[in-house]
């Protein structure tokens, strides 16, 4: 008895059915253009986006976040502070100045930022990482750290400092440092590989995954 054909005519109907789909896909790509981008043909009415400068001066920001006070919460790398930005208008209030960063190259300093969830509404905590230097003596030592402030909504600062994780390994480059709360209301850091195992820092392990 011969085998039956009908799996290969299953076969033939799904490539019949993949060949009207790329068809007629490759036929919306010609009516809207070649190359064209189809959200910007096919967005009715189309997007607009209009561009201003809301402030200036500041010593190179990391992280910028909105804030539920309306407020844009910037940490400057360089300038050690934790800036908080009016959008409408670009008053800017310092809300702490952080003395023990250390910032002497290009990926390090003051970075990561993050707002708690219930910020103004019960929890005012603010998280931020950055680089110290954890050698008491001449010698540097670069590590990061991240701690938590508490936000004083009446004196428009960040006090009560808490470190909660020290000694985290960080290199001279690929420093990452960012902060971020998840669904589960952890905090999640970001290590970089320090630029290690690469150019000059070809015979330098990677110790991104060390815990301190």
């Amino acid at each position: 008895m011969p085998p039956m054909r009908r799996p290969r005519v299953i076969v033939k109907r799904r490539m019949n059915a993949v060949a009207v789909s790329l068809l007629s896909a490759l036929t919306a790509q010609a009516a809207a253009g070649q190359g064209a981008n189809p959200r910007a043909v096919w967005s009715t009415p189309l997007e607009t986006f209009s561009l201003r400068v809301v402030a200036t001066g500041l010593e190179d920001p990391s992280e910028v976040t909105w804030g539920p006070d309306g407020r844009l919460w910037i940490t400057e790398r360089i300038g050690k502070r934790v800036v908080r930005v009016d959008p409408a208008d670009g008053t800017r209030s310092v809300a702490v100045t952080i003395d023990e960063v250390l910032q002497a190259l290009a990926q390090d300093g003051l970075q990561g930022l993050a707002l708690h969830p219930q910020l103004l509404r019960g929890s005012d905590y603010v998280y931020v990482m950055y680089t110290y230097d954890a050698d008491a003596g001449p010698a540097t030592q670069r590590r990061a750290k991240i701690r938590r402030y508490t936000y004083d909504p009446a004196k428009d600062a960040l006090g009560d400092p808490v470190d909660l994780l020290t000694g985290i390994p960080h290199g001279p480059d690929h420093g990452a440092s960012r902060l971020t709360i998840g669904p589960d209301g952890k905090l999640y850091a970001s290590t970089g590989d320090q630029g290690s195992n690469f150019l000059a820092y070809y015979c330098v392990p990677i110790r991104a995954q060390e815990l301190p």
